[in-house]
Formats: C-alpha cells, structure tokens, sequence
C-alpha cells in the first residue's frame, strides 16, 4: 500500500501533562461542562511534534496543537551577515514569527504584520534568557516560525517548538522554554484556548453579562467571532477590561466593560492599515487615477466605490469586517421606511423632507457618476452586482458608521475641504449616548494607529459610549436610525423654516401698503443674507440656537415704515441700541417686545399645525408603558422625534404669553 510520505502522522491519542502535575489538585482552574471540542476547562489538546523535517535548517520542529499547526526552522549559529552585528560577548538573537496567507480566517499578506512583529518580539525576549549565547561570539543565531494552520494557542505552541529545535540544531540552553496560552473567562480559566475561545468567550462556556452578574452562557455568533479574529490578525489592540457584546447593550452590538475603567485608559488601539478607506482598499490606485470624475457634493463616492468592491470581493481583507453586518439587514434609516410611513409617523419633523432630498441625491449621483465609471471599468466592477440599492445601503452604512478625520491644526482648517471618510472597525461597534464616555483620537500618521481612550470613570458592567455630535433626535433618527428616550437627549433641537416666519407675519397684514413693505423687509433681510428660502431658525431646550438670524428678523419685521428706512439707509447698523437682546435664551425671551414676541408666537403655533397629531396624545402614549411598549421600534422612534420638538415649541408659546 502506497504511503504519503509528505504527511507527518500524529499519534492517534496522547497523555495529558496534567497526569504528571503533583500538588494539589483543586489548585487547577475549576472544570465546566465539555467545551466544543469536548475538552474539560483545564485540559489541553493532544499535542505532536516531530523534529528534524527541514534539511536544510540546523534544526527544525513541526507540532500540532490540536488544529493548529507550527512548523519552526533554527539557522545557527554562525557568523553574522553585518560587521556591526558581531559582538563579542556572545551571539545575537533575531525571530521571525508569520502565519501563512492560508492559516486564517481572513487570507493573511505576505508582509509582516503589526501581530506577527509583537510574537516576534514576545520570541526574542522569552528565548533570549534561556540560551547560552556568551558561548557564540560574533554569530547570530536566528529562529523562523510559521503557522501553517490557526486554531488558537499558536504562540505558545511556537515557543516550545523554537525550544525543541534550537535543542536539536546543538545549541546550548541554560533550560528549554514551554509556551502554554490560559483564556480568563469571568472567574474559569480555559487552558490552550482554540481560536474561538482566544478572542472571545466560547459558546459552551460562562461569559460575563453587563445585565447580570451571575455569568449566564452567552453563545457567540459566527460574524462576531470571525470579526474578532480578524482584528486580532489585523493588529486591532483590545483592552482585557472591555468586551463585546450584545447583552447590556442599547442596541445591537456594543462594548462593554469587564472592570472597572478609569478615566484617560485606553481602549482600543486601530491601526491604520486596518482602517477601510479610498487610500487602503485594493481598488486605491484606480480611484486615485480618476479622481476628477468621482468628485461629487458628498464627497464619499471613491469610499463608497472601494466599499462595493471589498464587501463583493471573496477576497477582500475586509471579509469578515463585514460580516458583522449581513446584508445590512440593521440598518434602521427612514430611507428603507416605506414612503407612507415616513409621511404618516414624521409629518412635521422634517426627517420626511430630508429623507426624500437624500433619495433623490443618491440616485442622482449613482446614475451620472458612479455607473458610467463602472461602466468604464468592467474588469473591476458589474452593474448587475453593484447595484443601486447596494449603493443606497451603503450610503446609510456609511451614513452610520463612518469616521471623518479632522484637519491636524484645527485653528486653520475653515478654509480647507474636510477630509474623506473612513470606516474604523471596532471603533464602529460603540453606540451614542449625548452623556458620553469615551473618545476617539486620532494620533498623527506618524503613530499609524487610532486610539479609543476613556474620558470618564467607567463602572463595572456599564456600556462604553462615543458620540457621534451635538445631535438632535431628528437628526439621529435621519442619519443613525435611532433615537435617545426623552430628555436624555441634552442636544434636543427643533427647526422651524424661516418662510415661515414671514408666512406668519403676511397673515397679519390687512392692507396692500402693509403687504409690500413686509415683502421689502423681507427682501432686504435676504439681501443681507440674514434669511434664505431654504434656511432655518433651530431652537433647543435652552433657547435659541440661530441667535442673529431671528433677532434680526423679529426685529425688522416689527419696524415700522420710519424705523426700516433709517435702518435700511444705514445698511443694517444702528449706533444706539437701547438694550442688547441679541443672546436669545429661555430668560431673555420673556423680555423681548410685545410685537416680537407675538411675530414669534405666530410662528410656532404656525408650526405646531404641521403636525398630524398634538403634545397631549403623544404624552397620553408616552405615560402609557403597556401602549408604548407594542409600538414597533420605527412607532416609538418617530413618537420620541415628535415629542421632543413639540416639548420646544410650547415652551416658547410660555415664554412668549
């Protein structure tokens, strides 16, 4: 019978180290039910090795640890190559330490990654100490490991075969080193994790929960765990005090906290060759090439263009990034609401009107852009795959999700065109909370990673929040598609159409003289650009946002004929102002004229008719737990923009009795 001679036979059974380990017994992490593979928390996989399989290495070692496979090659020692490396007081030490493009999950690049630099680091300085390198002056000896299959554990299994192989290349050892990997899991202890368990917790094994401390099974999903690996082979650094998770969240994924966080701690760290943006996709050289025909009023159709090729390429690095998101089927964004839900639950926020303006755009910019640069280019890309309805996805994704890196000098950045967005794994996974907790820094490209840092004590259990700005619901529903529960939201704002204004002010004129000075006055406000046909005065909880513009307006739509030409001889200036109103808070609305006031007043109970519903049957809903909570998810977001605004408006229709 023929036999493959360029397989290495493992033993079909092997005899855990555990049996020859005295003391005691209950010292040992506490055992759970059989892990995945069947193995007891504190027992290790079957291990083979065998040495002598490179010929042409001074000694080499392949070994599995389970699936995962090691193979490691000694050179040395002999002379060293550089002049400068040749010490006398012994030998010098380097190693290499790579997984093979086809050992992962995600197909790694044959240039040496951040992981791989760090386990060649970590290496050198276990293996350093135990070898008699004084014995071998101006040598080097050097040790190359590469993982040929990953399953977890694969450094340790490295330090122990770079120990068999240096032993058998003849090399002198004050002691072998052992590598051996121990995952913490709340309070068990996995030996010899498998990759499952090494970068999260397994499915048949306790994980801690925010919710509830006493450590409930918690199974990880297929895209999580393939995420979670590929930050780690991607370089992605997480904190051992956070985790990921579902449990504890406020929607969706989320990051939560182990232990206790103390403010400045950092987070996570992203490398930015992790980062998915125009200049690291596969396509960057092309979409450099046509820059020009890509710009477009958004400014994100190169990233939009290098995302379509990654998340339908099967051999995008960003793969198992994507995986989080399937489909994007989580997406929550009003513009895959149906057009009469938009028109029935947002009536009157505006969201309606924004949503439509961003169909219109993104079809727009699809057919006069992006298509015939597919089209010009059909080796990279396919209508039939690339479709629009991939780009409207995306744009939401990116709408969501992405990250756009301020200029590095903040102070003289006005005149410079923002920067491209980018899309940061992990980075993503936090959700918004107004009361945020944690920031991400961008640190100079010299440093080549972002940094997610804490700026606040963080407690045990508690959700770990960025913010994605100064936003109100209305915005955070339109651009995130979701909302924050009444009035946590500190950023609460409303809009109210400067047309309307005048509107309000037109149905109080009774003669034609009063008409066209109103419309004089309004044109002269436009001419100073004060006011505009697509502008808006925002209000929030505090008081006015849009301070100038509606000072201004209130007070030249209540001049009288006198007082608007000596205003209008003087282009808008007066040199004598009785009392400076123009900082228009919640305290100084009150105060303002009889006749400003009521133009105001006008306004907003004007305003409050675009709604489809009032403030007392969205109070009625809200006081109502059982109503509330049989409200679909798009109900209750919708119910929280509505309230919120409308909470505004009859504050000022108070503050302006």
């Amino acid at each position: 019978m023929p036999v493959d001679t360029k397989r290495v036979r493992g033993p079909e059974e092997s005899q855990s180290p555990l049996l020859f380990v005295g003391g005691d017994v209950g010292a040992r992490p506490r055992p759970l039910q059989p892990r995945a593979d069947g193995r007891s928390a504190a027992e290790p996989r079957p291990v083979f090795a065998r040495a002598g399989l490179v010929s042409q290495a001074d000694g080499s070692v392949y070994a599995e640890y389970g699936r995962s496979k090691v193979l490691c090659a000694v050179y040395g020692p002999r002379e060293s190559d550089r002049k400068e490396e040749r010490r006398l007081s012994g030998a010098t030490l380097g190693c290499e330490f790579r997984f093979a493009p086809f050992s992962c999950s995600k197909r790694a690049a044959w240039i040496q990654g951040n992981l791989e630099k760090e386990y060649s680091s970590i290496m050198e300085q276990s293996l350093q100490p135990a070898i008699c390198l004084h014995k071998y002056p101006r040598s080097q000896i050097e040790v190359y490991v590469m993982v040929l299959e990953n399953d977890g554990s694969t450094l340790a299994a490295a330090l122990t075969c770079a120990s068999i192989a240096l032993a058998e290349a003849g090399i002198e050892m004050f002691d072998v080193v052992v590598g051996c990997s121990l995952r913490q899991c709340g309070d068990v202890s996995l030996l010899d994790p498998t990759a499952a368990e090494d970068y999260n917790a397994s499915s048949s094994q306790e994980v801690q929960s925010a919710k509830t401390p006493e450590n409930p099974e918690e199974k990880i999903e297929t895209g999580l765990a393939q995420f979670l690996d590929w930050c780690t082979q991607s370089g992605l650094v997480l904190s051992s005090k956070v985790y990921v998770s579902k449990e504890g969240t406020v929607a969706d994924y989320g990051l939560v906290a182990k232990d206790e966080i103390e403010e400045g701690e950092l987070l996570f760290s992203v490398p930015r060759s992790a980062v998915l943006s125009q200049h690291t996709t596969a396509i960057s050289n092309l979409l450099k090439k046509e820059e020009a025909a890509l710009e477009s009023p958004s400014g994100w159709v190169p990233l939009l263009l290098s995302m379509m090729f990654e998340i339908t390429s099967s051999e995008s690095p960003w793969k198992s990034y994507f995986s989080l998101w399937p489909d994007f089927s989580s997406l929550h964004h009003p513009m895959f609401w149906s057009e009469e839900e938009r028109n029935r639950l947002l009536l009157g926020t505006g969201v309606a009107l924004a949503v439509e303006k961003d169909l219109l755009n993104i079809e727009e910019e699809y057919n006069s852009i992006v298509l015939p640069f597919m089209m010009s280019h059909p080796d990279t890309f396919d209508p039939k795959k690339h479709t629009l309805d991939l780009y409207k996805k995306l744009v939401a994704f990116i709408m969501a999700y992405s990250f756009q890196e301020p200029h590095e000098d903040d102070e003289d950045d006005d005149d410079e065109a923002p920067k491209p967005p980018m899309m940061v794994p992990m980075a993503d996974i936090l959700n918004h909370v107004a009361n945020h907790n944690a920031h991400l820094e961008f640190a100079p490209h010299l440093q080549e990673c972002l940094k997610m840092q804490s700026i606040r004590k963080i407690s045990k259990g508690e959700e770990i929040f960025n913010t994605y700005g100064q936003l109100a619901n209305w915005q955070l529903l339109h651009m995130y598609g979701f909302t924050e529960p009444y009035p946590s939201n500190t950023h609460e704002a409303m809009d109210i159409r400067m047309q309307m204004m005048y509107d309000a002010a037109l149905q109080a004129v009774r003669t034609e003289e009063e008409r066209k000075l109103l419309m004089e006055k309004w044109e002269f406000l436009t001419e100073l650009e004060i006011v505009g046909e697509e502008g808006d005065f925002v209000i929030g909880q505090a008081g006015v946002l849009t301070e100038e513009e509606l000072y201004s307006t209130l007070k030249v739509l209540s001049m009288s004929l006198e007082e608007f030409e000596e205003y209008k001889a003087n282009d808008g200036w007066e040199e004598d102002e009785e009392e400076d109103l123009s900082t228009l808070d919640n305290a100084v609305i009150p105060k303002l004229k009889p006749a400003w006031k009521q133009l105001l007043r006008n306004t907003v109970t004007m305003r409050l008719k675009s709604y489809s519903s009032g403030l007392k049957e969205e109070e009625a809903t809200l006081a109502n737990e059982e109503t509330y909570r049989q409200l679909s998810k798009r109900e209750r977001d919708s119910l929280q923009v509505r309230y919120a605004q409308k909470m505004i408006l009859h504050r000022l229709l108070q503050l302006t009795e």
